[in-house]
């Protein structure tokens, strides 16, 4: 591939990646809404902080922010430190591209691994629940479309470094070379 081409699908991978990330801090990740006797509930999940809001027929809207329950704040706070290491790394990879091929592909392997662990952390939130009191039904989050965004933008991510990181392209050949170089 043209080094001029590469650098500019680097370029736009790597700018909508910081993108979508940042956007992250700002919208829910999950969402769970409850409909039941004509009230409804609604709970959004956000890196930092969880937004409950009910409302009843014929009553005003009730909103509350808290902070992340016990129950998802250790999931969160490793959310969060992920998508910042792989926000800085993206922004060093694309500073060393010009400067270092192999400080490059380092850092293309850092975000590599950072993005497969960004999948299976925001994957994970599926399996977040809340049981009613009343009547002892589970309720699992769903992914918001924030969270799906995320999703593509990683496996992106993960697809340009698997395509164009010549360090990757190395550890994967090795074992193929050293058998077929034992034969001969």
């Amino acid at each position: 591939m043209n080094s001029r081409v590469h650098f500019a699908i680097h370029c736009v991978i790597s700018l909508a990646a910081l993108a979508v990330l940042g956007y992250a801090f700002s919208q829910p990740l999950a969402n769970l809404e409850i409909n039941e006797n004509n009230i409804k509930v609604s709970s959004d999940i956000y890196i930092t902080q969880e937004c409950l809001s009910a409302s009843a027929l014929g009553m005003a809207n009730e909103s509350k922010c808290n902070d992340l329950e016990p129950v998802f704040k250790s999931q969160m706070q490793a959310l969060m430190g992920i998508v910042i290491a792989l926000m800085i790394c993206i922004v060093l990879e694309c500073i060393s591209i010009n400067f270092s091929s192999l400080v490059s592909n380092i850092l293309g392997v850092l975000v590599l691994g950072l993005s497969i662990t960004l999948i299976i952390l925001v994957a994970m939130l599926s399996y977040f629940s809340r049981t009613t009191l009343y009547n002892n039904k589970t309720y699992y989050y769903t992914l918001t479309n924030t969270s799906i965004g995320v999703l593509v933008i990683a496996s992106l991510l993960i697809l340009f470094e698997l395509c164009c990181n010549k360090l990757i392209h190395r550890a994967v050949l090795a074992p193929y070379k050293m058998i077929t170089s034992k034969k001969a």
